[in-house]
């Protein structure tokens, strides 16, 4: 909000003057050309992406054979591999177990025996205690629920020494089915540490391989649908840099002419002033379209021109200002600023950075006209700026225990005399004061 309403105008800021790009800078914010700038960007960057996309795919088309016999050795090797999601955690487990079949058999056995074929097995013992407990139970029909426990309890035993058997029956070494799950986990192994490190991502190779063989197949016809959109994508652009040249040309007309009656106000007799407007040149765009080379601001460079004196052309201000008209160039440029945007506040910092003299007395007498339409706020050192004031405060540093502080004070109009001849001399005396109050009295004029 604040730079809305305050514009500051800092120490040294008319060098930037000397920088061709802030003369697009200037020249556009004055044409209020921040909503069509940002536009013309996004499409700028939008064909940029294009761009990049159409070179990618020129690169890859260059590159096409040996991508496409890449991806089609990749899809037939993991092809032929015939990979299955999980696959070699199951055939890890079927290993383990064919690995210490004749140990599991015996256990099988061992514990079928123990429980339905030995005597005294576990199966007897229950069957003889779910005897005894029949009778018992016809006498209280309380012990019928643990009757039932036992029964189930040997009908569980039972199968399960049935089952037992049936796996010992059937589990047995087999050398060879051995030796072609190890073979099956070798070739897992080198597929997983070659493709990603695990099944899954070996799939998801295989996937984006023939995804890639399709792309590279049909590459031809893919670059032609993008050079149709990268055409299209700078016909565009083109139209809207056009449209953004025509507002420059005639803001920088109106432009010129507002600054050459701006100029008169401070001193310059017959100034002219003129925003001109080249093509940008090949080597500084991003785009070659039909002959006009784009930027990322338009096809336009723009640089102000300054012609000084009566019967001087304009020169390039970059080459023929000297500091002072730097100054008095953009003190106008940011009155016209001020005023076309309807700030209330100009604040001046140090201005009189190279200038002195009667270069300073004009630029005081225009900040004292500019103070009938905002309200100024202007540091100096220059006592022939300080004079055109309606106030003055002083700005002191002053230490206190260790500490510095600055202290403003406002002057009254007898200390204002005073003031300003320190300004002029450095040391106040009789002479300096006499020079103080012509200056004040010069500035009511």
């Amino acid at each position: 909000i604040g730079a809305s309403l305050v514009q500051v105008y800092g120490q040294h800021e008319q060098h930037s003057l000397m920088r061709a790009e802030s003369h697009r800078e200037i020249l556009d914010r004055y044409a209020n050309l921040d909503d069509e700038l940002a536009s013309y960007r996004e499409r700028y960057a939008s064909a940029e992406e294009i761009q990049f996309r159409l070179q990618d795919l020129n690169q890859r088309e260059r590159e096409r054979a040996n991508l496409l016999e890449l991806a089609r050795f990749r899809a037939t090797e993991l092809e032929r591999a015939g990979l299955i999601a999980g696959e070699d955690e199951a055939l890890s487990r079927e290993r383990t177990v064919l690995s210490n079949a004749s140990k599991l058999a015996s256990a099988a056995l061992e514990t079928e025996q123990a429980l339905y074929g030995d005597d005294g097995a576990a199966t007897d013992t229950v069957s003889r205690a779910e005897a005894r407990l029949v009778e018992a139970a016809a006498l209280d029909p309380k012990l019928g629920d643990a009757l039932d426990m036992i029964k189930s309890a040997r009908a569980n035993l039972e199968e399960a020494a049935r089952t037992l058997g049936a796996y010992a029956s059937r589990i047995e070494a087999d050398p060879a089915r051995l030796e072609e799950i190890d073979n099956r986990l070798q070739e897992l192994t080198r597929l997983k540490r070659k493709y990603g490190g695990s099944i899954d991502s070996a799939i998801e190779t295989l996937e984006r391989s023939r995804a890639e063989i399709g792309e590279l197949e049909g590459i031809g016809e893919s670059k032609a649908q993008v050079e149709v959109a990268m055409a299209a994508a700078l016909d565009e652009l083109t139209g809207h840099a056009n449209r953004l040249s025509s507002i420059r040309q005639r803001a920088g007309g109106e432009l010129g002419r507002k600054m050459e009656a701006e100029l008169r106000t401070l001193g310059m007799r017959s100034p002219g002033f003129e925003p001109r407007l080249g093509a940008l040149g090949p080597d500084d765009a991003g785009f070659v379209h039909a002959g006009v080379a784009l930027g990322p601001f338009g096809v336009d460079t723009i640089e102000f021109h300054l012609s000084p004196n009566v019967g001087q052309p304009a020169m390039p201000l970059l080459r023929i200002a000297s500091g002072g008209e730097l100054s008095r160039v953009m003190l106008a440029l940011k009155r016209l600023e001020a005023q076309r945007r309807g700030v209330a506040t100009m604040i001046f910092d140090e201005v009189d950075a190279g200038i002195g003299g009667a270069v300073a007395q004009v630029v005081g007498r225009k900040l004292k006209q500019l103070s009938r339409f905002h309200q100024i706020l202007c540091v100096t050192h220059l006592a022939q700026i300080a004079a055109f004031a309606d106030r003055h405060l002083t700005v002191e540093k002053e230490e206190r225990r260790g500490s510095t502080r600055s202290r403003v004070a406002v002057l009254e109009p007898g200390d204002r005399t005073e003031e300003i001849a320190r300004m002029l001399g450095g040391e106040v005396s009789d002479k300096f004061r006499r020079a103080a109050r012509e200056l004040l009295d010069r500035a009511r004029e």
